[in-house]
């Protein structure tokens, strides 16, 4: 039994689809087009936002004495992105607190735990690939083609 019939099989009566006649390019086009297409319009929304609802963004910025000098400076919409990446931890920590700056490291450690991951995919996707499983285009770059 194929895997392809075992997952049709599995679907308990609902509707699925047999996605071995994709090709890997037609899913990769498809995911970028769908989940791309949701962070533009997520990204607008967060630009539109930020613009026409400042007090929401800018929340010390009526407040003189607890307005830092981070608080003040003013970016365009797409300008305050590169500042984000010069920010040192001592500024962040000078300005908005330590709980800020154990947030930013731990986005950090998971933005390193993410690159280190798709490094590893470079390299194993083609074994898995290649490992002679029985498998469609897109369940042989899975460990589940892989022979014990």
């Amino acid at each position: 039994m194929s895997h392809s019939t075992r997952y049709l099989e599995d679907c308990g009566g609902l509707e699925c689809e047999d996605m071995s006649g994709l090709s890997m390019l037609e899913v990769l086009r498809s995911s970028l087009r769908l989940y791309g297409s949701i962070f533009a319009a997520m990204f607008v929304l967060f630009l539109l936002g930020r613009r026409y609802q400042p007090k929401a963004y800018f929340v010390l910025e009526g407040s003189e004495e607890e307005c830092t000098e981070l608080c003040k400076q003013r970016f365009g919409p797409i300008s305050w992105m590169w500042k984000v990446f010069r920010v040192t931890d001592e500024e962040l920590f000078e300005q908005c607190g330590m709980d800020a700056v154990c947030f930013i490291r731990t986005l950090g450690y998971g933005m390193g735990v993410a690159v280190i991951a798709t490094l590893n995919g470079i390299y194993l996707f083609p074994i898995y690939a290649t490992s002679g499983g029985e498998f469609s285009e897109l369940e042989a770059v899975t460990l589940g083609n892989v022979p014990e």
